[in-house]
């Protein structure tokens, strides 16, 4: 659940070669704010931005884990944070680089948190990080829950981790 800083050095010492250096180099620090636009929705947690010098950025929305296009309301959530977001303009509040060397970020756009919409709406569940303000987040799972919304009116939910992890295991 630690997100942690992929340092230039330490990109070198394992041989990860230039291609990643640059994207390591595009990247936003950690605990930075910028304007960007959204070029790509991925999945229900993931999008691409370009940033207003025109640089790529790789985001991971923070706080939430939807779930994977090929589970149950995969694509729905990825319909509704396309929804979202079709504003395009969104503010990024950077909190960390991910070990799959994404910006984990906080996402707002038209002022609503992305994360707190997506879990409201019940097309994710809520994912512990280290600078988590868990009892908020939690309560719009809950509520999200409560009401079988989203993701949440099937009998049975396999959370988007667990899910990965099969299938991590299968291959």
């Amino acid at each position: 659940n630690c997100c942690f800083s992929l340092s230039l050095k330490n990109v070198l010492d394992k041989g990860y070669g230039l291609g990643i250096a640059s994207i390591v180099s595009a990247q936003a620090r950690p605990a930075s704010t910028y304007t960007a636009y959204v070029v790509r929705i991925i999945d229900g947690d993931t999008i691409y931005v370009r940033d207003t010098t025109g640089e790529a950025h790789r985001i991971r929305l923070a706080m939430i884990d939807a779930p994977e296009r090929e589970q149950p309301f995969g694509t729905e959530a990825t319909k509704k944070i396309s929804e979202l977001l079709r504003q395009g303009t969104v503010r990024l509040k950077v909190k960390c680089i991910d070990k799959y060397n994404r910006e984990v970020a906080f996402v707002y756009c038209e002022g609503k948190d992305v994360s707190a919409e997506m879990l409201k709406e019940g097309m994710a569940l809520h994912y512990h990080m280290n600078f988590d303000k868990c009892k908020m987040y939690d309560k719009f799972e809950a509520a999200a829950k409560r009401c079988h919304k989203g993701l949440w009116s099937q009998e049975k939910i396999e959370k988007p981790w667990d899910y990965r992890r099969k299938h991590k295991a299968q291959e």
